[in-house]
């Protein structure tokens, strides 16, 4: 949020548009905050960060060795992964993770890891699972998430999240054994219905015709969701997960990958009113209760904004095809690009999550510059592969990033009062920050480290 606030005022003294009221603001707020370095931003950061799910290369869950390598793609973005992910958490089974980019968000000149293709072929395709052998070492790559979940219930069948086979079988279909897809499995449908309305799964149209899999496959779903809030109700000994269960099966843990794409992909290509003309109220209800009450689904489940965003890529070349767009309506609630949803979710942040966000920008500046820098450069050339590095190296001004960056970390850290008596004071000192950018650094330069920080922020 404050990187778009920054961008923002950068666009408001670009374009000598300064208002009144940031005017007066600023004459009632402490001066000085423009760009201080980042060992005086670090200064007043936390000392210490806790280590994320998604950062761990080992999850040993108190055993001596890791049982298994899990192979997943860099950014964490795969539903297939994720899925297999949250099975390994569930089972708190010892695994090292070790990971491989998607092939569309290769790097210039970077490869997929040798070893695990030479395991699995030159695609590299993830996910994939090396069970540990007899002899202690580690056998080839095991590929197909329907496979890895069987592998996993026949070695380690007392800790498998198996659930009821009732539920199984709806969702996983057949006599929901796991050995192969089954096409009348609600996981199937939900599958199936992706393809037609997220792009990077092949969906080429945004005429609401093609969401007819996805409404029959939510109506299906309802139905069982119907059972676990009427046996709550009853007062049923169970929890929110399917069959009434206190803990997430792997039907579950299947499911959900599955329907928070369609939460945050579907409106932001269909529109808001796509999923409130389908059954989807109880699905929400049931991926916040997931939320809440499965921690490995809290450390790795996404974000609307994130999901939605990571299909643009493919959404490009679909138009040409057929015409996936962006719903501009939606688009603005899910990126917040609105300014009542901007202001709405600045004042949801605590402190201490402020304070976190500061402390992570801090410690990986020089990763997060470039990948800012790399953003701003693909959007530019629009292109199905990210801009070449001598491109990256011609953005105007990399101090004049640098120290856009150090202040929006100094303004994390500069947080408002709880009661929001603040927020003028935020606005006007980023405000101040970027007049006094523009001073120092002239218009060119300040113009791309907007698009810079604009980039970033999607």
């Amino acid at each position: 949020i404050l990187l778009k606030l920054v961008r923002d005022c950068l666009a408001m003294s670009l374009t000598a548009r300064r208002s009144s009221l940031v005017a007066v603001l600023s004459s009632n707020c402490v001066r000085g905050v423009t760009t201080p370095s980042w060992t005086a931003v670090a200064a007043r950061a936390p000392p210490s960060l806790p280590e994320l799910l998604v950062s761990r290369r080992e999850r040993l869950f108190g055993g001596a060795e890791a049982e298994l390598i899990f192979w997943r793609d860099d950014a964490a973005w795969c539903p297939f992964c994720e899925i297999t992910w949250l099975v390994l958490e569930t089972m708190a089974l010892p695994y090292a993770i070790k990971t491989v980019p998607l092939r569309r968000y290769l790097l210039p000149g970077e490869q997929k890891d040798a070893a695990y293709t030479a395991m699995v072929g030159g695609a590299g395709v993830v996910p994939g699972v090396q069970f540990r052998s007899s002899s202690g070492g580690f056998g080839a790559a095991e590929q197909g998430l329907e496979h890895i979940l069987s592998e996993l219930w026949r070695r380690y069948p007392s800790r498998f999240p198996a659930g009821d086979a009732a539920t199984r079988a709806a969702i996983c279909g057949g006599d929901g054994s796991l050995s192969k897809r089954q096409p009348d499995g609600l996981w199937a449908q939900l599958g199936q219905a992706r393809r037609a309305y997220e792009a990077c799964a092949g969906a080429c149209s945004a005429e609401p015709r093609v969401l007819a899999p996805l409404s029959v496959a939510l109506e299906r779903l309802d139905a069982l969701l119907v059972e676990v809030e009427e046996g709550a109700r009853a007062g049923a000994d169970g929890g929110p997960f399917l069959g009434g269960s206190s803990a997430p099966s792997v039907s579950d843990l299947m499911l959900l990958p599955f329907l928070e794409r369609a939460a945050g992909v579907v409106p932001y290509f269909f529109g808001q009113a796509a999923l409130a003309s389908m059954r989807f109220a109880r699905v929400e209800r049931y991926l916040n209760a997931a939320r809440a009450r499965s921690p490995a689904y809290a450390a790795l489940c996404s974000d609307a904004t994130t999901l939605a965003r990571t299909n643009l890529r493919y959404a490009r070349g679909a138009a040409g095809r057929g015409g996936l767009t962006v719903d501009a309506r939606a688009a603005a609630v899910i990126d917040a690009t609105d300014e009542a949803t901007r202001d709405a979710w600045a004042a949801a942040a605590s402190n201490e999550e402020r304070r976190e966000a500061a402390a992570r920008l801090v410690a990986n500046r020089v990763g997060v510059r470039a990948f800012a820098c790399r953003a701003r450069a693909a959007e530019r050339t629009k292109s199905a592969q990210w801009a070449a590095a001598a491109e990256v190296q011609e953005v105007e001004g990399l101090q004049a990033v640098d120290e856009a960056l150090r202040v929006v970390a100094s303004l994390l850290l500069a947080a408002p009062a709880h009661d929001g008596s603040d927020d003028g004071c935020i606005h006007s000192l980023a405000q101040e920050a970027a007049d006094a950018l523009l001073a120092a650094h002239g218009d060119a330069r300040c113009r791309g480290a907007a698009e810079v920080l604009e980039a970033l922020s999607l």
